[in-house]
């Protein structure tokens, strides 16, 4: 039988643990640190949120106390009971309602269960985000989440659409360009397995019957001979990125 948790955050500094809250989480310490970032940068004065914000400024926390497990079938009396056990004992709880309202039933039993958003939610959600950026540490979880996954060609499509008509400004196509030239292209500092010419980035050019020079997806043009093709990779390696990779011409 799955269950869940009634939790309750009380005041810190409280030998009693005067209960200001009580609610309902699959993992009361995650909700804990959610209550925390919602309380930080939440507008509406809500009494749970201006509550801990107070305990944020004299920096406290508040007290987690996990009061019961319970099914995750009927979750919603066992929140009720302790709510109306709660408010009994004139406890100057911060709930605004009586209870029972989370969202977090799983699959068919959750009252949102197959509801998409409107356009109008869709857009005002993705306005609340506009200019906001993540923290280093959400960026690594986020990138740590995708490794490994494939778009499905459905989300391929949807992408690509979104792009059609769009111009990338000129700061945005010389990082492009830098990012392709630079150590995180896969070719970089490698050599063909079949190529023409024994340096790195060289290769023979039938049409203009002269050298090129390649880094990544880059061309640094042509030259009369394999040397100074080698020295032209050399140089642009040095400018841009040091000697982070092999040299044609170590000396």
């Amino acid at each position: 039988m799955e269950t869940t948790f009634i939790y309750a955050l009380c005041e810190p500094d409280s030998p009693t643990r005067t209960v200001r809250y009580i609610g309902k989480s699959d993992n009361p310490e995650k909700r804990l640190q959610a209550h925390v970032k919602r309380a930080k940068i939440n507008e509406r004065q809500a009494p749970r949120d201006a509550w801990i914000r107070a305990l944020l400024v004299v920096g406290k926390l508040p007290k987690l106390v996990v009061l019961r497990e319970v099914p995750q079938i009927g979750w919603q009396e066992w929140e009720q009971r302790y709510i109306r056990a709660a408010r009994c004992l004139d406890m100057r709880l911060t709930n605004e309602t009586d209870g029972g309202e989370g969202v977090s039933l799983p699959g068919k039993l959750n009252p949102f269960f197959g509801k998409t958003h409107t356009a109008d939610a869709i857009l005002k959600n993705r306005n609340a985000h506009i200019g906001k950026k993540h923290t280093p540490e959400a960026c690594a979880k986020i990138s740590a989440g995708n490794t490994g996954k494939k778009l499905s060609p459905e989300a391929c499509a949807k992408i690509g659409k979104s792009h059609l008509g769009t111009t990338h400004t000129p700061e945005a196509k010389e990082k492009i360009r830098i990012a392709k030239t630079g150590p995180n292209n896969v070719g970089f500092g490698k050599k063909h397995p079949n190529g023409s010419s024994q340096f790195f980035g060289v290769s023979w050019h039938k049409a203009t019957k002269k050298w090129r020079t390649r880094v990544g997806n880059f061309y640094l043009g042509v030259f009369n001979s394999e040397d100074m093709a080698a020295r032209a990779y050399d140089e642009f390696v040095i400018e841009y990125w040091g000697a982070v990779t092999e040299l044609n011409f170590p000396n």
